[in-house]
């Protein structure tokens, strides 16, 4: 067969084609635009009605919208009860009562999914009818509106759209057609010259691409041959951008895998390439809009690196200070030109852990120095006082000597917990055992009322009889002793402190909630900073390290929990201590 005889066969097998499924589709889309001018009728009712105050004015809005309507609208209330319809009553009169719900079907869809259509007799009027509903909110509640079309009129509408649909279709398939057959003629006028100036390549006897031979179909009308010749090409070319293409995505997976943020510009600065982390840290959707938008520090300086970076002709290496969300983020900067002059990389490395540990290695060795050089100055200079044991009488002597042993006790004690802030740190997991924190509580209790026997400590557990985790009873029970002893500790008058357990499906709560001075809001995120006292717990003259909270918040961690605190200052404060149940993950 020639290829003019393929494109007869072709158009006729498409015409037959495109009646058989011109019909059903011209029937959908008239049902579609019936159903779209009903629903669209519908929305502008809504539009009009929904400004009413109340249910009265909207009856009244839609009876004066009746002069310009040409269809039966009738007005539902959520009882599904009908207030209003511009055609019933007339016919009606008196008759009508709201005391019967509607059951129609396409109002009951309305009510479920905001819209619903049908089809049905309708015994009042004496004809079929279509029915559309459409529910809209009217001061809280759902209302329904239903537009009713006489039902020979949407199927007269629908059958002389398909008519018309089907018949400009077939014209213009047929112009097509026509227009087409005339194109085609034209174009393959030259095919047999573009195929004579590629033969040699086809062929095999031009090296530059291999010769491919298509499988299948048939070769001898031009278009055949053509496409053998083009998919010989276009294989190739595919070939080599496949291989482009992957070699692409594996240096990108590679980069974008990275957690340091890389991003590379052209001469003109302009960005070709970022991964995922440098997204995150310029915080973007899309490489384009790195250096774009509002400039900051960020990108202001990245900016100026890469420029001068490109101009030296060497890599050039800083550390940028962000302000984060509540926290201050450090990354290193490296700014490193590329090879021949095509533009510049820039690597952002996070170096805030490393940063913070520093800071919390420098902060605690000035925090510990301070602690420890009060009493050992105190210690020396009441040693010196009994080098001269003959100015002194008996009873300051003994004063004296009762002084450096309470220093040396607040020393030892500074040391203990500093030890055990270490220990937390590296609990081996042999130590975990089942632990009830209600076995655990009533001892703590008992060990502060030894200190504070007139303290009023309370303990609520509700129908619990048990409260089971995992953990380390010594450590567990030191933070709780912790908790118990600043309630008491940092009463007002009387030395109250209200214990409760709760169960909480997969962890046990536990709130030790006081009536004492209370905490100020500026020292709330800072209580659990080893060393660190409030001003209002230093002038209460309450001896303390600063370290007895930041003890307590190692201990939850390392057990799995969360520790938060909720204080009004001269009212008092709640801690609430939350554990898993029966935790088993390893401490380390």
């Amino acid at each position: 067969m020639t290829f003019r005889q393929k494109i007869i066969l072709t158009y006729i097998g498409v015409f037959l084609l495109f009646l058989a499924l011109m019909i059903p589709f011209a029937t959908r889309s008239a049902t579609a635009i019936m159903y779209g001018v009903m629903e669209e009728r519908a929305n502008e009712l809504i539009a009009a009605l929904k400004d009413a105050p109340n249910e009265v004015a909207l009856i009244t809005t839609l009876k004066d919208q009746k002069p310009t309507l040409f269809y039966r609208v009738t007005l539902i209330n959520s009882k599904r009860q009908v207030l209003y319809d511009t055609h019933t009553k007339r016919l009606l009169g008196g008759s009508l009562t709201r005391d019967f719900p509607v059951q129609h079907k396409e109002v009951l869809e309305a009510f479920e999914k905001g819209a619903g259509y049908n089809e049905e007799y309708s015994v009042i009027l004496k004809q079929d009818f279509a029915y559309f509903a459409k529910r809209f909110e009217f001061h809280g509640e759902p209302y329904v509106v239903r537009i009713s079309f006489p039902l020979r009129y949407v199927m007269q509408i629908t059958q002389d759209f398909k008519i018309g649909f089907v018949f400009l279709s077939t014209l213009i398939l047929l112009l097509f057609s026509v227009m087409t057959w005339i194109i085609l003629n034209y174009l393959t006028r030259p095919i047999q010259e573009i195929i004579s100036a590629i033969t040699p390549f086809q062929k095999g006897t031009s090296q530059i691409v291999p010769e491919i031979k298509l499988k299948g179909g048939s070769s001898e009308d031009e278009f055949g041959r053509l496409a053998e010749t083009l998919n010989a090409l276009s294989r190739k070319i595919q070939q080599q951008i496949s291989h482009l293409i992957e070699e692409r995505k594996e240096k990108e997976l590679v980069l974008d895998s990275l957690v340091e943020g890389v991003v590379a510009v052209d001469r003109s600065l302009e960005v070709i390439y970022a991964n995922s982390s440098a997204l995150n840290i310029f915080g973007v959707e899309s490489p384009k809009d790195i250096f774009q938008g509002e400039p900051n520090k960020l990108k202001k300086s990245s900016l100026e690196r890469l420029k001068s970076c490109q101009t030296e002709g060497a890599p050039l290496i800083d550390l940028i200070e962000l302000e984060g969300e509540g926290s201050k983020r450090y990354y290193q900067r490296i700014s490193v030109p590329i090879k021949g002059s095509f533009g510049a990389i820039l690597i952002l490395q996070d170096q805030t852990s490393q940063h913070r540990i520093v800071e919390m290695k420098r902060e605690f060795v000035a925090n510990a120095s301070h602690e420890l050089r009060t009493p050992i100055t105190i210690i020396r200079g009441f040693a010196e006082t009994l080098e001269e044991p003959q100015l002194l009488t008996e009873e300051q002597v003994k004063g004296v000597v009762d002084r450096i042993v309470r220093n040396c006790e607040r020393m030892t004690t500074l040391i203990e917990e500093l030890l055990l802030l270490s220990d937390i740190e590296h609990l081996p997991e042999g130590r975990i055992e089942e632990c009830d924190l209600l076995e655990l509580l009533p001892k703590c209790r008992e060990l502060v009322l030894e200190a504070w026997p007139e303290a009023e400590i309370t303990m609520d557990a509700g129908d619990l009889k048990e409260a089971l985790v995992f953990g380390i009873p010594n450590l567990l029970e030191r933070a709780l002793f912790n908790l118990i002893e600043n309630g008491v500790k940092y009463s007002k008058d009387k030395e109250i402190v209200r214990m409760t357990v709760k169960d909480r499906k997969t962890a046990f709560e536990v709130n030790f909630t006081d009536f004492g001075i209370g905490i100020p809001p500026e020292d709330l995120d800072l209580i659990f900073t080893r060393f660190y006292r409030s001003a209002i717990a230093r002038s209460s003259k309450k001896t303390g390290s600063g370290l007895g909270l930041a003890i307590v918040e190692a201990i939850v961690q390392k057990h799995g929990g969360r520790l938060k605190v909720v204080s009004a200052l001269g009212k008092g404060t709640t801690f609430t201590l939350t554990l898993p149940k029966l935790f088993k993950k390893r401490i380390s």
